[in-house]
This record gives C-alpha cells, structure tokens and sequence, in this order.
C-alpha cells in the first residue's frame, strides 16, 4: 500500500507543474460553442450560442454574476474583435452576434473572472478549427443534469452505471 501511495504521489508531483495555475486549483471553466456554421465569409452576421461550464460540467456555481461573458477574437496583426453574450434561458448559455473581417483569428471564450478558454482557430473566408479540449471531462465523470431540452454540446456525457 504504501508504494502504491508513493507511485501516486511521484505522479501527481509529476503532472501538476503541468496544467494551468487556475487548474490546479480547481478554479477553471470551458468554452463550448453551439453547432458553428460550416463555412464563413467575411462581414457576414452570424448568430453564435455557446456555453461557460465551471469544470467543464455545470453552471457558474460561485457569488454573484459571471461577468464579463463574450468571445474574442484576436488576428494575426494583433487587432481584437470583442463580442459579448446575452444569456439564454438556459443556465450557462449565451448567445453573440459576430461579424468578422477576412483573416485568420484565434477565437477563445470571455468567462468573467475564469481565464479566457481557448475555442480555436477561424479562417475568414473558410471556417473554424477547433482547439484541443484544455480540460477533457474524465470518462464516467457523474454529471447533473441542470438543464431540461436544452443542454451544452454532446450532453449526456458518459455516466457512471
């Protein structure tokens, strides 16, 4: 038992350094876009809905109000477009208009005091390519189901049995 505990603690020791100093401390939230269009042209308006999850799972569960909420985009000569969310009825969506020049733009999620979530890369004309996930929700991780019809991207996640 206790080299197990010492396996354990050499590991954690290990791959701690490695995540984000929010993350470490279980401080840390997600972006997640609702179904992106296929293809964007620029000085179009499109409609975006995404949605903030604290841990990747769960609405905002902290003092007050998650404030500032929005998507940023930020392009190659360094210029930066701000959009900010109008909440949905749902718990932790929000809704954007964005309208967005020709370029390549690095797009991450505003989630109010929770640092900014990098979502992906949008090539205008052309379309969004999606960034690995910062924080993968662990396979069989329990998850409450705070929001009726209406739930973020690929929800159910995976439940244990």
């Amino acid at each position: 038992m206790r080299r197990l505990l010492v396996a354990l603690a050499a590991m954690a020791a290990f791959l701690a350094p490695a995540l984000p100093a929010h993350a470490r401390a279980g401080f840390w939230a997600v972006t997640e876009l609702d179904p992106f269009p296929g293809k964007v042209r620029p000085d179009v308006s499109y409609t975006v809905g995404f949605w903030v999850l604290q841990h990747g799972t769960h609405p905002y569960e902290g003092p007050g109000a998650l404030e500032p909420i929005g998507l940023r985009l930020t392009g190659e000569d360094g210029t930066t477009l701000t959009f900010d969310g109008t909440p949905l009825p749902e718990p932790a969506h929000y809704a954007t208009s964005v309208t967005v020049p020709a370029g390549r733009w690095r797009v991450q999620g505003l989630q109010g005091m929770f640092a900014p979530y990098e979502i992906g890369t949008l090539t205008v004309p052309g379309g969004l390519k999606a960034a690995p996930p910062q924080f993968p929700v662990p396979a069989g991780t329990e998850v409450m189901d705070y929001w009726g019809p209406v739930k973020p991207p690929g929800f159910p996640w995976p439940r244990r049995g």
